[in-house]
């Protein structure tokens, strides 16, 4: 009789610490027993109750397939499978719970033989902040592809407008050399003929035409520019507020890569004049004679 009180009390005492042990798991614990017509839930830990809202009487012998969604059913069946094949298994499914809501879990499970029954137990862990993770970090994945894209549709139209830029400046300085030309043979007419009144005439109308030849041509690049490089100026001049229009306009030139021959042929200046400019430009940018940084590379980063 002592015997068998000293067996049960030493039983009781195993099952209280098999309890203690599975409730001190981290994540929730299961132990499932195969029945004919599947299997039921047969041992589970107080996390397992407070995770599902099941209650321990709603618990026991409720089945796998209660605790997870009709969409994972098919993964379901082939993790068990294969823990009744080879003894063990690992599963990622959304664990359903009894307000109808669920939660990403992993889990991992073991067969075994408990009193001639074949069983298998395991653990399972919330995943949901990993799988938040990964969504932020695909979401991140996307946004970035979709701001590479972005930025090269921007490079593209960039090129494009600048290409476009370059075309019609070349066809500015064209139409300035043809009235440049009309200017310099109308001097030669002025020269040859010998009325003073007749002389004064055509001397106005070569200085005006040249005149009016460089202002609208400065006018229409500054306009052309500004469609492609519509922020340009303003960065320039929030950091250099001491450039005066024509500066502005040079570094604009620049910016194109532009010669002082090519800039020489929209603005009617003497390319003599051009580079006692870009000197000044340069003490006004804070490079002055440093020869190791390259202006248009300067102003190109601007």
């Amino acid at each position: 009789m002592v015997k068998l009180k000293n067996s049960k009390s030493l039983i009781s005492k195993e099952e209280t610490f098999n309890d203690k042990l599975i409730n001190s798991l981290p994540g929730i614990f299961y132990m499932y027993e195969l029945t004919d017509h599947g299997d039921k839930l047969v041992r589970w830990n107080n996390n397992y109750e407070k995770v599902t809202g099941y209650s321990s009487t709603e618990l026991l012998n409720m089945g796998t397939r209660d605790f997870f969604l009709e969409e994972d059913y098919p993964k379901i069946k082939e993790a068990a499978e294969q823990v009744l094949k080879i003894g063990k298994g690992q599963l990622e499914a959304k664990l359903k719970l009894k307000n109808g809501n669920s939660i990403p879990y992993y889990f991992e499970g073991y067969r075994f033989i408990n009193e001639g029954k074949i069983c298998f137990m395991g653990v399972g862990f919330d995943i949901s902040l990993q799988k938040k993770t990964e969504l932020d970090l695909e979401k991140a994945k996307y946004e970035q592809k979709l701001s590479d894209l972005k930025l090269e549709n921007l490079k593209k139209n960039l090129e494009i407008r600048n290409k476009e830029l370059t075309f019609n400046i070349v066809s500015l300085m064209k139409r300035n050399e043809v009235l440049v030309d009309v200017s310099k043979r109308l001097t030669m007419v002025e020269n040859s003929i010998i009325k003073d009144e007749t002389r004064a005439i055509l001397k106005t109308i070569s200085r005006d035409l040249k005149k009016s030849t460089e202002e609208k041509a400065c006018e229409e690049f500054d306009l052309r520019f500004k469609q492609v490089h519509s922020e340009f100026y303003m960065r320039l001049y929030r950091k250099f507020p001491k450039l005066t229009r024509n500066e502005l306009r040079i570094c604009a030139f620049l910016k194109l890569k532009m010669t002082n021959k090519e800039i020489s042929g929209i603005t009617g200046q003497r390319i003599q004049t051009l580079e006692i400019g870009r000197a000044r430009l340069r003490k006004k940018l804070g490079i002055g004679n440093n020869s190791s940084i390259n202006l248009i590379g300067f102003i190109s980063e601007i």
